[in-house]
């Protein structure tokens, strides 16, 4: 049976969930929280980004769709303040959009559902490991590896 255990998280962490739909938020929190994460919670596009001025967070879990602005939009502004930023898009309506990081500018991107808050918890421990790279920009596709040729 594969090792599910989610790992414990690292107290110096904080996440900026963002999400006009504040019974999810809250939701979200109290898990995050549970695990050791320190959680704000920013109801726009635009409150997330004057939060995310006064205290850049390590990850950002977002709506696909805010007040304001889009998921996207609020991805690119954050991105030009911190390049290295951890992002997770959240969406309903993810496989019917066809959403991907691609699309989003997101390092991932999960659907609503039952079983979303074990995908949030893995996700964000998988992005909240230091030494990230660069996070890509929305619209560019990721390269595929070239096979090692020994020569």
């Amino acid at each position: 049976m594969p090792n599910t255990k989610i790992p414990p998280a690292d107290p110096h962490v904080s996440i900026l969930l963002v999400d006009a739909n504040l019974a999810g938020s809250a939701a979200r929190k109290l898990i995050l929280e549970e695990v050791g994460y320190q959680v704000e919670i920013a109801e726009s596009g635009e409150d997330a980004v004057e939060r995310f001025r006064e205290e850049r967070h390590t990850v950002v879990v977002c709506d696909f769709r805010l007040p304001g602005m889009q998921g996207p939009e609020l991805i690119r502004i954050l991105r030009e303040l911190e390049p290295r930023l951890a992002v997770i898009v959240l969406s309903g309506l993810s496989s019917t959009l066809g959403l991907t990081p691609e699309a989003t500018g997101a390092d991932v991107v999960l659907q609503k559902s039952a079983s979303e808050l074990t995908q949030l918890k893995r996700a964000v421990a998988k992005l909240a490991k230091p030494s990230r790279k660069p996070a890509r920009k929305a619209g560019t596709k990721t390269r595929p590896l070239r096979k090692a040729t020994g020569k």
